[in-house]
């Protein structure tokens, strides 16, 4: 009785393409350096959370994670680690208010492409400046990362830093390239941008002046193409017309292929 009963959800669930996305997802956690020790990965009761369940007990793809959901005390985990990850698209329904209810003060960053986190502190203050790029915006690139996730798909790590505290708002866009620089649009192999940083969840006007916020991006590389390079900028739209900082371009790594995932 208990086969008949619990089989069908089962099945659904370890053959619904959107379980196996949260685990993917979630396991790139591994591969991140937000701070040594296990990670605590809070989701609200329903689908995401017994993918990620699944993915931990079963699969042992998640394996060193440590899921929790709503009801969980999430000030208290915050006390313990100094942080909480959760998938970047729920922070539409937990947004930076509720967590600021919870924890009296939040920021947003990233720790892998999807994987949001909060924390009452600023966690990235201490990354060294690697050539820092200045966006003339009141905002600078203090730093970036950039890896092959896989042959076919590229990670890019930014760190934003505001030099002041920004007045108005701006979209991010990474952009994959087939030439550098690019002469037209055709040269744009992928991108991936975002109307705020932080999977568009965290504006920059909501940054205090000297915040770094870590934001990273996947770049998939289309089959057929020879990317040459990659550029990261903001930009805003006025009166229907693209207004951009400059551009920061980036040499890809060397190591096409080699697993970001692999110990």
């Amino acid at each position: 009785a208990l086969f008949a009963t619990n089989l069908p959800p089962v099945w659904d669930l370890v053959r619904d393409p959107f379980g196996d996305e949260v685990i993917q997802t979630l396991a790139l956690v591994s591969a991140s350096d937000v701070a040594s020790g296990r990670e605590v990965v809070a989701l609200p009761w329903g689908g995401a959370y017994f993918a990620a369940a699944y993915g931990l007990y079963v699969t042992q793809e998640l394996d060193g994670l440590e899921i929790v959901d709503h009801r969980a005390d999430l000030r208290s985990i915050v006390d313990r680690t100094g942080k909480i990850l959760t998938l970047s698209y729920l922070l539409d329904r937990w947004p930076l208010r509720w967590w600021k209810d919870q924890l009296g003060e939040a920021h947003y960053s990233t720790t892998a492409p999807g994987v949001a986190v909060i924390s009452r502190e600023r966690l990235y203050q201490d990354i060294a400046p690697q050539a820092p790029f200045d966006l003339e915006t009141g905002l600078r690139i203090r730093a970036t990362e950039i890896a092959w996730a896989h042959a076919d798909e590229l990670w890019v790590t930014v760190y934003w830093e505001a030099l002041d505290a920004p007045e108005s708002d701006y979209r991010v866009a990474v952009h994959l390239l087939g030439e550098v620089p690019p002469q037209g649009a055709h040269h744009i192999l992928a991108q991936a941008d975002s109307v705020h940083p932080v999977s568009g969840r965290y504006p920059v006007t909501l940054w205090e002046t000297g915040e770094v916020v870590r934001d990273d991006y996947g770049l998939p590389v289309p089959p057929g193409t020879h990317p040459a390079g990659v550029r990261i900028g903001m930009y805003q739209i006025v009166e229907g017309s693209f207004v951009n900082t400059p551009w920061l371009y980036l040499e890809l790594p060397p190591d096409r292929g080699m697993q970001i995932l692999t110990d």
